[in-house]
């Protein structure tokens, strides 16, 4: 007996290949956090099902922080890498 027919409405939402180069950062990341080199983080990342997760841990840099979000801003419109 044949399977109904499934209508897959969100385009590619069933796709979730890794991303490396986002494993990489995080792992990264992560040493500094463990080293004590990462004192703070702002964050935007983008979902496989289209959507925006956001977040940011409080600290003493919080205005150097958001200094540093607008530079990611302007080199991401920029199309640096």
């Amino acid at each position: 007996m044949s399977q109904p027919l499934r209508l897959i409405t969100q385009t590619e939402s069933w796709k979730q290949e890794v991303q490396v180069d986002v494993v990489t950062r995080l792992r990264e990341l992560l040493a500094m956090a463990e080293a004590g080199e990462l004192q703070g983080i702002a964050y935007a990342a983008a979902t496989t099902d289209n959507m925006i997760a956001t977040g940011f841990t409080k600290n003493n840099a919080q205005s150097a922080i958001i200094g540093g979000l607008a530079r990611v801003t302007h080199r991401m419109l920029a199309g640096e890498d």
